[in-house]
């Protein structure tokens, strides 16, 4: 463009580019005048939180830059950009990462190869590649996968590569597995199914020393089942199946999965196959064992039937008569508690009786004490007032006398003639004595004075 403008909205960027070749990178908003020059618009890229941008520099390493960020491919600095997802490591998930630390230690002198370091990272966490990491992916063997819905998935069955991945499960697992064209000691051939339970327990011993550890487990498992079945016959391994769920069978097993960082926890014995003739053979037989068993089964029921109709008589009768002679002693026991009860109230009766009658008494000797003492404090009153009477006349009689001595003496003071003056006031005599003597004779009278 000779001459012109451009405008460069707000959130992108352009790269100017002029007639000298140079270029110049703008970022909005902005309004540029253009003069022999181009405009090329930046494509923008954007990760959000799970993801992270990829940047392959021209003049530099490679860069990553975790999400939430936006980035402009711009062709000057950058030759691409990609968009990647965050590696998340769950916290029973662990992730195998190679490092080159740069260090000039880590070059082979010979090869002038560089060394990485291998490091195991355990989650929970979120991992973004730096430059110069890559991530360790495993293929081991995994579950077939069938072309048809039909025939099923398969998942007694292992295929090599089947299984890719980049987490390894720190927590136990367990997969299926069918031993097949096993051959016991009497040449009768058989599929032995099986469960085995795992747990990694060392990841550095595990990276150490085998590439598939699917395939170890198969191949001693398989090792133990061999050799277990080719020491019994057919009928021996059908009455011994209890062992194979005994980790003592699998000893091969056991010692492999120690020595790749592994832990075999239980082996479950999911049943066998044999061949189509030899099944039926054995379902026949099993068929008519378990109606012969089913027969003697339902004969003893019968019979235990019996037994226990028998036992339920006897020991009804039994309990008949325990109620019996518990009703009866029963009754005894409440007529005896009868008869006591009316000896108790009998005996309360005549104790009520004899304490009214003992009451009664005490009561008529009470009151013929206190009518005794009521006589008593009477007489000893009547006595008292006859002493208080005698006392109170004496008393009189005694202020008479001393009244009549005082009027005698104040008499005397006064020369009067105290005879006749006794003499006047005795007018009247107390008494008259009257004698009649006709014959004359002489009377002599004395007065007795009490």
């Amino acid at each position: 463009m000779l001459f012109g403008f451009k405008t460069i909205e707000a959130g992108e960027q352009a790269l100017i580019k002029n007639h000298l070749g140079k270029a110049k990178l703008v970022v909005g908003p902005a309004r540029v005048t253009l003069w022999r020059s181009s405009v090329e618009k930046l494509y923008p890229y954007f990760a959000d939180e799970t993801q992270y941008l990829e940047v392959n520099v021209k003049n530099g390493p490679r860069e990553c830059h975790i999400g939430p960020v936006q980035m402009f491919l711009n062709p000057v600095e950058i030759d691409s950009i990609h968009i990647r997802d965050v590696v998340l490591v769950s916290a029973n998930e662990a992730l195998v990462v190679y490092r080159n630390n740069g260090s000039a230690k880590d070059v082979d002198p010979e090869t002038k190869a560089e060394k990485f370091d291998r490091m195991v990272l355990y989650g929970p966490m979120r991992y973004v590649p730096k430059p110069g990491e890559w991530i360790h992916e495993f293929s081991w063997h995994g579950e077939e996968k069938s072309s048809s819905p039909q025939q099923g998935s398969g998942k007694a069955r292992k295929v090599p590569g089947a299984l890719k991945f980049k987490l390894l499960r720190t927590i136990a697992d367990q997969f299926y597995y069918n031993v097949t064209e096993v051959r016991t000691k009497d040449d009768t051939m058989i599929t032995v199914k099986l469960m085995i339970f795992f747990q990694l327990v060392n990841i550095n011993k595990m990276l150490d020393n085998t590439h598939d550890p699917i395939a170890d487990f198969i191949n001693a498992c398989c090792s133990d089942t061999i050799q277990y079945c080719s020491g019994l016959t057919y009928e021996e391994f059908v009455d011994n199946t209890s062992k194979m769920n005994d980790l003592e069978t699998f000893k091969q097993l056991t010692s492999r999965a120690e020595t790749i960082g592994y832990k075999v926890s239980k082996v479950v014995f999911r049943g066998f196959h044999s061949s189509e003739a030899l099944q039926n053979m054995h379902d026949k037989a099993i068929h008519e064992r378990t109606r012969l068993r089913l027969e003697a089964d339902t004969e003893n029921h019968r019979q235990c039937l019996l037994d226990l109709r028998l036992n339920k008589e006897e020991e009804r009768s039994a309990k008949e008569r325990e109620l019996e002679m518990e009703k009866e002693e029963h009754q005894r026991q409440m007529e005896q508690a009868r008869h006591q009860e009316q000896l108790r109230r009998e005996a309360a009766e005549e104790d009520h009786s004899q304490k009214m009658l003992d009451s009664k008494l005490m009561k008529e000797a009470e009151r013929a004490v206190k009518q005794r003492e009521v006589e008593k404090d009477q007489a000893e009153h009547e006595r008292a007032l006859e002493e208080e009477k005698i006392k109170m006349s004496m008393r009189k009689e005694k202020q008479q006398l001393d009244l009549e001595k005082e009027r005698l003496a104040h008499l005397s003071t006064l020369n009067a003639d105290i005879t006749k003056v006794m003499v006047a006031e005795a007018r009247s005599p107390d008494k008259f004595i009257r004698i009649d003597n006709p014959s004359k004779a002489d009377v002599h009278l004395h007065e007795t004075h009490l």
